[in-house]
């Protein structure tokens, strides 16, 4: 079945757009007179000649001989009318019936003045059926440059037939087909706005695309809004030639294909970052068929035929039917396309988010950095390049002290630095995407460092997209090695055995992963350079489980015993430690003795000799020579043994009578949408759903109302939000951004919770 592709009526009926005239359908109307827009001039005498007839040349001519190529020239009413027009005597349409109505007869009479009005012929214009002085305004038209504003619209609709006729019916060369395909789209540049040539344009190069199949490239840009009932005839014919030979290896083909589809429509933030997610569509499709998508060849043949805007010819698109199979009924590809960029929307989500917001900042690393890892590798960005070519010089030197100013320093650009949270999570964001990693990462170590603190780069042992994605047994290990190296530096250095005992740790941890240790060293090594207090302390014993608590105590025991020697410091740190966790204070020495003789039954070396001495020194004499220490101290076990034994019975007095209250936590009632939050909580959320984003400043403002702490509220709100609907309240971008699946799903359940009241 052959398609007849009929173009546009508005390219047929250019010239009723201009003058705002009824279509000319009416045989009865064909012939009637139609004012021109061109130059008039007052009391001209015109010589008025009849028009040749169709057919009454002399002689046939054919389309080579008519032709004038680009950079031609030739005469018409004393006018060099230059080239890419037909000029001659005989050439006739396709039928054979008449002459084309594009082609100039320089015998035809021209005047040499405008009329004040001229007439032509007005829904199928003809340069044999002009008049005499309209052929003078459509050839002064050609010599001017063509780029006159107020044409006429019949003689860019004859200047277009000419066009059209080349392209599609004569067989140009290559290069001329270039030339004149460039002269179409510059007739598009300049009349679109004013003759609506835009869409009549296309669908001619659509068409021309389509007599050479094969070589046709996949532009989702053309497809780009498509509104059509069917797929376009380029589109359809290139999809055909590649599934007959098996050349489904660019996803971009796919990418047309489902565009094309009538139910497709893209929503404004789809349309925003569409050149992002055309690249990322064809990525995921190469990743997923790297030998191109195999598709079933169905018998039906696709059969174009073009219908010209001028009527004198009709061409067929497909040449040999057998490799342009009819794909209009083939449903699997676009469900697979549809697969694919449901999935590359999602991740691009955040992304379209924020140029939405801040369209200033599309090219900039902190938009960059929210790309995914595919996409933002295949598009390089110069600044990030910058900060990554630095970072390389300065990882894993633990000789270099790099402090946090020096790193920010260059992730902006100057010397305005913005120490912000989120600016620390883009920067460690944007260093990962380069293979090497930050400590601290504020969103594992509580706290927002100081400009002058050490900031640590190490390599990463494979690039990963954010800092973000660390297992749940690396968040626990972090603060159960935050314990320990607490004990290990107390007393104001960390030994070499100290720190194997650390790392052996680590690599014994349960199910972490490379990443994951990787992070964990260079944490230590960060948190050995930071004073640490005993409230942090405190929280981090309250982000463990009871289980995990005791083997943060065994372990933060055994790194003090590590080098052997057991500091007062260390113990002082040791039941501070304790006393955190709700351990018993007399279950310091015990641990302390049994690891410390594990491996002999001598007693415990506490502090070793300055000077080696013998003999006995009175006490006058050694308060003389304080430098003079004895050789050794000889320490009796049951003395010791009646001391902590007294020391107990006396802590376990005195905490019966020194008792604590113990705050009152009153959750949210059971039945309500807030259930499982505490009243301050459950005020903040309330108070958090009157505006979908809230800056750093007035989010900090809202949690001092409610009387809470902003780190520790966020952390509760997207855990409590977590328990009960899968995802975080809060999204952490520039602004905190409430997330709307979990917003609807609140508003649903106020709903359908009843009032208290009630």
């Amino acid at each position: 079945m052959t398609r007849r592709i009929d173009a546009p009526p508005s390219f047929r009926d250019l010239s009723m757009q201009r003058e705002g005239l009824r279509s000319a359908a009416d045989p009865a109307r064909e012939a009637e007179p139609v004012a021109l827009s061109v130059p008039q001039v007052v009391d001209f005498d015109e010589q008025e000649a009849r028009p040749a007839g169709r057919g009454a040349q002399s002689r046939q001519m054919s389309a080579e001989e008519c032709w004038v190529p680009s950079g031609g020239s030739a005469v018409v009413g004393g006018y060099d009318i230059g080239g890419m027009v037909y000029v001659g005597e005989g050439l006739m349409d396709q039928s054979g019936r008449g002459v084309e109505n594009c082609l100039i007869n320089p015998n035809l009479p021209v005047a040499t003045r405008i009329a004040r009005e001229a007439t032509g012929a007005a829904y199928s214009p003809s340069y044999s059926l002009l008049s005499p002085s309209d052929r003078l305004g459509y050839v002064r038209w050609l010599a001017s440059g063509r780029s006159d504003p107020n044409v006429a619209p019949p003689f860019l609709r004859l200047y277009l037939f000419g066009l059209e006729r080349r392209l599609m019916l004569d067989e140009p060369s290559q290069k001329e087909r270039a030339e004149v395909i460039a002269e179409v789209e510059r007739l598009q540049g300049l009349y679109a706005e004013e003759y609506g040539l835009d869409e009549d344009v296309r669908h001619l190069l659509d068409c021309v695309a389509a007599l050479t199949p094969e070589c046709i490239e996949p532009e989702p840009e053309r497809v780009f809004g498509y509104d059509g009932h069917e797929l376009p005839p380029w589109l359809a014919l290139g999809l055909g030639y590649r599934i007959a030979t098996c050349q489904m290896t660019d996803g971009r083909w796919l990418l047309c294909w489902w565009l094309a589809q009538p139910g497709t429509r893209l929503r404004v933030a789809e349309r925003r970052i569409f050149d992002e997610f055309a690249t990322l569509f064809s990525l995921r499709y190469a990743k997923r068929y790297p030998k191109g998508l195999k598709v079933t060849v169905p018998r039906a043949t696709s059969n174009f035929a073009y219908v010209a805007a001028s009527g004198t010819f009709e061409r067929s698109l497909s040449g040999d039917s057998s490799l342009y199979p009819d794909i209009s009924r083939i449903r699997q590809p676009v469900r697979i396309a549809k697969r694919i960029a449901d999935e590359c929307w999602k991740e691009l989500a955040p992304y379209s988010r924020f140029i939405g917001r801040k369209p200033a900042r599309r090219n900039t690393i902190e938009s960059h950095v929210l790309l995914p890892t595919d996409l933002a590798a295949h598009r390089p960005n110069v600044h990030l390049r910058r900060l990554h070519v630095w970072a390389d010089r300065h990882v894993d030197r633990a000789d270099d002290e790099i402090l946090i100013s020096d790193v920010l320093r260059v992730f902006e650009g100057s010397n305005a630095i913005n120490l912000r949270k989120q600016r620390l999570v883009v920067l460690s964001n944007a260093l990962a995407l380069g293979g090497v990693g930050l400590a601290p990462d504020t969103r594992f170590t509580g706290r927002l460092p100081n400009l002058g603190d050490r900031a640590v780069l190490f390599k990463l042992p494979s690039k990963v997209s954010k800092p973000a994605e660390m297992s749940p047994q690396y968040l626990r290990m972090l603060c159960v090695m935050q314990l320990v190296i607490f004990v290990a530096k107390a007393d104001g250095s960390v030994s070499k055995a100290k720190w194997r005992a650390m790392d052996a740790m680590i690599q014994r941890g349960p199910r972490l992963r490379a990443a994951d240790k990787t992070r964990l060293q260079a944490d230590l090594r960060w948190l050995a350079s930071q004073w640490q207090g005993t409230v942090s302390i405190t929280k981090r014993c309250q982000m463990l489980r009871p289980k995990e608590l005791d083997e943060a105590c065994d372990l933060a025991v055994q790194v003090a015993c590590a080098d052997g020697v057991v500091d007062p410091a260390q113990v002082q740190a040791v039941q501070k430690l304790y006393r955190a966790m709700g351990r018993p204070q007399d279950h310091v020495f015990a641990n302390l003795h049994r690891r410390s003789t594990a491996a002999s039954s001598g007693p415990v070396t506490v502090r070793t000799p300055l000077r080696p001495s013998s003999g006995y020194f009175p006490a006058r004499q050694a308060r003389r020579h304080p430098a003079i220490v004895p050789r050794s101290v000889d320490l009796d076990d049951g003395r010791i043994s009646r001391i902590v034994a007294d020391t107990c019975k006396v802590s376990e007095v005195l905490s019966e009578v020194f008792v604590e209250e113990e705050p009152e936590t009153v959750s949210a009632r059971a039945g309500t949408a807030y259930e499982g939050l505490d009243p301050a909580h459950a005020a903040l959320v309330e108070r958090l759903l009157k505006r979908p984003y809230w800056s750093e400043t007035d989010f900090d403002r809202l949690v001092k109302r409610c009387g809470l702490l902003a780190g520790g509220a966020l952390e509760a709100v997207n855990e409590w939000s977590f328990d009960r609907f899968g995802e975080a309240l809060l999204e952490e971008h520039a602004d905190l951004t409430l997330n709307p699946d979990v917003l609807q799903a609140l508003k649903n359940e106020s709903e359908m919770v009843p009032d208290a009241a009630a």
